[in-house]
């Protein structure tokens, strides 16, 4: 209640003034209650100079409360209170009894009152008032003048005494919350440097891995006998393997610092379920499993939630459905197992025929770093992290997610996933929404002849890597190792698409583009920003800075040509097609729509 009394700004400001408005709200509004009943009294009873002076402090009191409504600071608002608890007393006093008053004792409530509300000089200053004036009360004292004079030396000692619990009090409450805020503040530090750590091994892992990655990609195109693409093969998949348990752990390092947000969009389950599948399609050829999606037409078409996080949780429900599943097939399905006019809620299913999974290891399955038994690692790799992030996505969403499954008979994963239910006339960003195409065999667009590219990459693999690309498609390219050479070439001459790395020595790629989109010569090329791992931040920066997209490296072939098709000659403000591997469009309303690059 106290809270919907005070101004906005003393409720955003926080912190210690916070604190104390809501204890002089709390104390003006139990007084301002309090003094209804003996004012009323002292009406009914003819006592008028009492009920005027009750009256005035309860006015004063009322003011306060509005002072403090209207945003008055509270150690201005505490004095005023004091004022306040003063009038009563000293005014009344001499016709109640003087010294020996009942409401002598509200005087010593206010250095109490003072310290917990303006701090512990204002509360010994008022420690002095109070004395002086229940010396005058005394002095105005009838009857017994030794009398008096022992209960105002009494008195006086009450008061500071109380002054001083009141003082350890409030000593002690801000050693605590000092405390209190260096352990915040360490535990903030911790948690950036945290962020900050993982973000700079991401970069420094996988560079060379993207470059591990991009070359097998290229060996694996060139003119190989059966064994050494076979090879090939291995290393690029393995690579690829290596890669995901990188992603896995800086999403679910997200996702404890809560840095990961959702993104609610317009977009289609089907799709988004058709894109998962064809994502795990070629593994599960390859163990002739039979894959299914069974979706009725009961399920809107059209529904709000985000696509690729959803897209991210069948991604790894489906793998896990395939990796330990040896025959039969794997399916997703969905059904409304809630429903209003404009919302509801789906069951999403994923089946499977596969080993299941024993009740004992069902109930810490979701636990992070936890595979159903340890043999799983051994037998079919993975970091245990794909569940719990899952988990917390789906939770994200406002849904739930558990498992029924029977040793030897297959597994069933289930999510709840509640959504706004949208017109099927809303267009859908495939985007963000998938494509419901197999990305694997998805025809590159057509790129048009002698496109000239600058690349900005200082690592010299990956230069190697995308020079490679670059002349399979036939696009002249030119590579620069750092932002400053990035910079100057393309004041020299005419590109028609910069790729520019982010991490990069003397001048990084986000001031890079900076400087290139604030120079009239060189504002209209189109700057697309690289990263081993795309951040928020870096989202936010890059968009500031000017770049139209970013791509997740490692890129292929077949990424590469999208973003080429996507980012020249384009219209600023089209909407493009569904992009793989994990490029998008800081165009785009909907801002990063980021998608997990196609398997190999």
């Amino acid at each position: 209640m106290p809270d919907r009394l005070l101004s906005p700004q003393v409720l955003e400001g926080g912190g210690e003034s916070l604190r104390r408005a809501r204890l002089l709200m709390r104390v003006g509004l139990f007084g301002g209650l309090l003094m209804l009943a003996p004012l009323i009294e002292h009406v009914a009873a003819g006592k008028l100079r009492e009920a005027l002076v009750l009256g005035v402090c309860w006015v004063m009191t009322v003011a306060m409360l509005a002072a403090l409504r209207l945003g008055l600071r509270p150690y201005v608002a505490g004095h005023l209170a004091a004022i306040t608890l003063l009038l009563s007393p000293l005014l009344n006093a001499e016709t109640l009894g003087g010294i020996h008053s009942p409401p002598i004792f509200a005087l010593l409530s206010i250095p109490l009152l003072m310290i917990f509300a303006s701090g512990i000089t204002a509360g010994w200053l008022w420690v002095g008032v109070v004395v002086a004036a229940l010396v005058w009360i005394t002095a105005h004292t009838g009857g017994d003048v030794q009398a008096a004079r022992e209960k105002l030396v009494a008195t006086s000692v009450f008061a500071c005494v109380l002054a001083c619990v009141g003082t350890i009090f409030e000593v002690i409450r801000a050693r605590s919350q000092a405390e209190l805020l260096a352990a915040r503040d360490a535990a903030e530090a911790a948690a950036e440097a945290k962020g900050l750590f993982l973000a700079t091994m991401s970069h420094e892992i996988r560079t060379p891995l993207n470059g591990v990655i991009g070359m097998a990609d290229l060996l694996r195109a060139s003119e190989l006998d059966g064994r050494q693409r076979e090879y090939a093969t291995i290393i690029y998949r393995s690579s690829r393997a290596l890669l995901q348990i990188i992603n896995d752990i800086l999403d679910y390092s997200k996702i404890e610092a809560d840095a990961l947000t959702l993104e609610r969009v317009p977009s289609s389950l089907r799709d988004v379920a058709r894109d998962a599948m064809n994502m795990l399609r070629v593994d599960a050829e390859r163990k002739d499993l039979k894959l299914e999606i069974k979706i009725p037409d009961s399920v809107p078409k059209v529904l709000e939630f985000d696509p690729t996080r959803i897209r991210q949780v069948l991604i790894n429900l489906v793998s896990n459905a395939v990796k330990f599943t040896s025959r039969g097939g794997v399916t997703v399905a969905a059904r409304a197992v809630a429903r209003t006019p404009d919302a509801l809620t789906l069951r999403v299913e994923v089946r499977d025929t596969g080993i299941g999974i024993s009740p004992e290891q069902q109930g810490r399955i979701f636990g992070r770093f936890v595979q159903a038994d340890p043999s799983t690692t051994r037998k079919f790799g993975g970091t245990g992290l794909g569940l719990a992030i899952a988990r917390r996505l789906v939770e994200l969403h406002g849904g739930e997610i558990g498992l029924e499954s029977e040793v030897g008979r297959g597994t069933t994963f289930w999510f709840t996933l509640p959504a706004r239910v949208l017109g099927d006339d809303i267009a859908i960003d495939a985007s963000t929404s998938g494509s419901g195409r197999d990305v694997s065999e998805a025809a590159a667009p057509p790129i048009r002849e002698g496109l000239h590219v600058l690349v900005a990459e200082d690592n010299k693999v990956n230069q190697l890597v995308a020079r490679r690309l670059l002349d399979q498609l036939g696009v002249g390219v030119e590579l620069v190792s750092d932002g400053v050479e990035a910079v100057k070439r393309a004041r020299e001459r005419e590109f028609d698409l910069i790729l520019m790395d982010i991490h990069m020595p003397n001048l990084d790629g986000i001031e890079a583009t900076r400087q290139l989109t604030a120079d009239p010569e060189t504002r209209e090329v189109p700057v697309v920003l690289l990263s081993a791992s795309v951040l928020d931040d870096d989202v936010e920066r890059g968009r500031e800075a000017g770049a139209v997209g970013f791509a997740s490296k490692p890129m292929n072939l077949r990424s590469l040509t999208r973003v080429l098709a996507e980012h020249v000659d384009r219209d600023p403000n089209e909407r493009g097609p569904f992009r793989p591997g994990g490029t998008f469009d800081l165009r785009s309303s909907h801002g990063m729509s980021t998608q997990p690059s196609e398997p190999g």
